[in-house]
């Protein structure tokens, strides 16, 4: 993958942007880390991946959690995390944003753990081997793969990630809810819809880093896809193997050919003009070989490679999974811990919720019926004010309102009969709503 120099602005990052050029870190099994700036094709070139598969990891297109195993990588995309993972190497795309940065210092430092473990590994294989031929043969420890060490670091870092978000998001929560229960105003209410708002997105996220990981563990020949270093191993013994058997093969044949050349000039008896190293017929039979051998040889390459793909497809589903499935479920447990979590936390919004709409119809059934005592008295007083004003339009003697010696008791009759009747009124319209069920 040839990088591009750094240095030049504003036309180079439109260069680079119309090209497709992205900076990848790129970390070796050694745990020594360089920069490199390359295109899709250079990409795909490197990694055996198809320009499709690249689709998941571009940063302007909202994929979900995704993890692919393909010939050459495997692809990861959880949510911060966007990287390409081979046998050898891995790739990652976002490495300078700050939530991406403490991943690749954990990265690096695992990827050198791992580093330093195969080579002590490799000197203890040595000196077993030694005490094995003196009758002390222990088997050592085996180590994971380097893919499988990226990708548990892979999966450890998105669900740390997830941990810290649905921990920050339970306990901002459950106070938050606990207050709104105590005192409902318009401030609670729109905090408590914030927090339900990232909550439904939170669970969505989690939901599908979860789906992928049980979509793995569901499948062996998924699993079977991201173990590249057993699959780079089994090529070159099919490659070897294949060598070997073709070669044996043309030394056979040559020999074959050589040996009926010889047969036959002894046959033809001891004449002058045949010898019996430039006899014709021999060298016939030696040209033949000779042709056999290359035409071995030309289709040696095609033959491999069908033999190869041949025998990985028919074994996929019978590579062990052993070590890949205990990386995954173990974190697939974590992530629906999780998930648990976070659904114990919806509910109990669901139940704050129906808590806060059952006190808000019962604050607005007591205000309707405090609405309907009021409206109640208006219609009574205002139906005696009605009577009032009837009668006071057509009273003609004046000297009722006039004071007199005794003085007139009909205006005081009057008023105090109205307002008897009309307390009456209410207190018979109050019964029948009660006898309604209204109240």
């Amino acid at each position: 993958m040839a990088g591009i120099s750094g240095g030049g602005g504003g036309g180079d990052h439109l260069r680079k942007k119309a090209t497709g050029v992205r900076t990848w870190l790129q970390l070796d099994s050694t745990g020594e880390s360089n920069i490199v700036e390359a295109g899709k094709h250079g990409v795909m070139r490197r990694t055996g991946l198809s320009g499709l598969d690249l689709r998941i990891l571009d940063p302007f297109l909202s994929y979900p959690s995704t993890l692919i195993g393909r010939e050459r990588a495997i692809i990861v995309h959880l949510e911060h995390i966007k990287a390409i993972v081979t046998a050898h190497e891995v790739l990652l795309l976002n490495s300078r944003e700050p939530s991406v940065v403490p991943f690749v210092e954990e990265l690096r430092h695992r990827i050198m753990q791992h580093h330093q473990a195969t080579e002590a590994l490799s000197r203890e294989e040595e000196s077993l081997l030694t005490r094995g031929q003196n009758g002390e043969n222990t088997g050592p420890p085996l180590l994971l793969p380097f893919e499988f060490v990226v990708l548990e670091a892979c999966l450890d870092a998105a669900c740390g990630y997830l941990d810290e978000e649905a921990t920050a998001l339970e306990e901002e929560a459950y106070p938050a809810l606990d207050e709104v229960t105590s005192k409902i105003n318009t401030l609670n209410l729109e905090r408590v819809h914030r927090i339900k708002n990232r909550l439904a997105q939170l669970f969505q996220r989690v939901q599908k880093v979860r789906d992928e990981l049980e979509r793995l563990l569901n499948n062996d020949e998924y699993m079977a896809k991201m173990y590249l270093t057993n699959k780079h191993a089994v090529e070159r013994q099919l490659r070897n193997s294949s060598l070997s058997s073709i070669k044996h093969e043309i030394v056979q044949r040559v020999l074959d050919e050589r040996v009926s050349g010889e047969t036959l000039v002894q046959d033809r008896g001891n004449s002058s003009r045949f010898s019996v190293d430039f006899h014709p017929a021999e060298q016939h039979h030696q040209q033949r070989a000779i042709r056999t051998a290359s035409s071995l040889s030309r289709g040696s390459q095609f033959a491999i490679h069908t033999s190869s793909r041949r025998y990985m497809i028919g074994k996929s589903k019978h590579l062990g999974v052993k070590d890949v499935e205990i990386i995954v479920e173990a974190y697939f447990v974590r992530v629906d811990a999780t998930l648990s979590g976070l659904s114990t936390l919806r509910e109990y919004v669901d139940d704050t919720e129906d808590y806060i709409n059952i006190m808000l119809d019962d604050t607005r059934n007591r205000m309707m019926q405090k609405a309907v005592l009021f409206m109640t008295a208006g219609v009574v007083l205002m139906a005696f004010t009605t009577v009032t004003g009837v009668f006071s339009m057509n009273i003609h003697d004046f000297s009722l309102f006039q004071k007199t010696d005794p003085p007139n008791y009909y205006f005081i009759l009057f008023c105090g009969g109205g307002t008897a009747c009309s307390i009456v009124l209410y207190l018979i319209a109050i019964s029948w709503y009660k006898h309604l069920g209204l109240m």
